[in-house]
């Protein structure tokens, strides 16, 4: 779920402990996942919004920070969620996959992401 595109009930947020500011980032992944803790969600299907990871936006330069947060996260929610194993495989996938050469990263970007999406896009792990 993007997060520009999320709408919730401000009591809700309240109620599921708001954001956690000492995850550097990712803070909106680990709040859906709270949230989904105390109703359910819904993925509307259609794009709602565009989102682009290039090498000059905050996201890319903040990868290897944020790659730490998704492990966290992933380990937090470890008994709520099923799916925890492939959860947990992708989240050290991706840590390992920041730390490669920028120029590895830029080759294989396009074609991982397609992946990702055509293996659990679909079947909502």
């Amino acid at each position: 779920m993007a997060h520009s595109t999320v709408v919730y009930r401000r009591e809700a947020l309240e109620r599921c402990g708001l954001y956690d500011a000492s995850l550097p980032g990712f803070q909106d992944w680990d709040v859906c996942l709270k949230l989904g803790k105390l109703g359910k969600l819904y993925n509307i299907p259609e794009a709602l919004a565009c989102y682009q990871l290039w090498e000059g936006g905050g996201s890319f330069h903040a990868q290897r920070a944020n790659t730490l947060a998704a492990v966290r996260i992933v380990r937090r929610h470890r008994r709520d969620y099923r799916g925890f194993p492939v959860a947990f495989a992708m989240a050290c996938a991706y840590y390992a996959y920041a730390r490669l050469p920028l120029t590895w990263r830029r080759e294989t970007y396009q074609f991982l992401s397609r992946l990702k999406k055509s293996l659990f896009g679909a079947r909502g792990i």
